[in-house]
């Protein structure tokens, strides 16, 4: 009798986690990308457009780099009244705006809205400075490719022909 190994569909920790990081490393490369071939289509392109390309990822970089500097400077800093009050005026603000603009996109469960935000958190305080210092990297994680041998090659050794 054949044991199952579980079921069909089993993510792996490790797999979300190198998907993940290929995907932000994309990501960042096509940041750099539109940045340097902007100012030749800024004009052409909708500024819908321009901000989903320009601004969502920086945005990450940019956020990234705010908390590193804040922290280094002092390292209690986000532990006083302040950062939490402008979170929470900003997180009031935002929701009223979803609310009110696009009331597809409410929160109707908080523990996801939750989840969401320390996915959040980990996703631009770990994923994004590891993709940024691994960008030269030549595996990407997922999909590796495998090393081509010649054909007149077997286990490194030249075949006399």
């Amino acid at each position: 009798m054949m044991q199952s190994a579980g079921p069909p569909f089993q993510p792996r920790l490790s797999e979300l986690f190198k998907q993940q990081l290929r995907w932000r490393r994309s990501i960042i490369r096509d940041l750099f990308f539109t940045l340097k071939t902007l100012p030749q289509h800024v004009w052409k392109l909708h500024p819908n457009t321009v901000l989903t390309l320009v601004l969502t990822p920086l945005g990450a970089v940019v956020a990234l780099l705010v908390v590193l500097t804040t922290l280094s400077s002092n390292p209690m800093a986000w532990a006083g009244p302040a950062p939490l009050v402008a979170s929470l005026g900003i997180a009031a603000a935002l929701s009223w705006a979803i609310r009110k603009y696009s009331s597809k996109e409410t929160v109707t469960n908080p523990l996801v809205f939750g989840a969401y935000v320390a996915w959040s958190l980990v996703s631009n305080l770990l994923i994004t400075p590891l993709a940024l210092c691994t960008m030269d990297s030549r595996d990407w994680g997922t999909r590796s490719k495998e090393q081509e041998v010649p054909h007149d090659y077997v286990d490194g050794q030249e075949i006399a022909g």
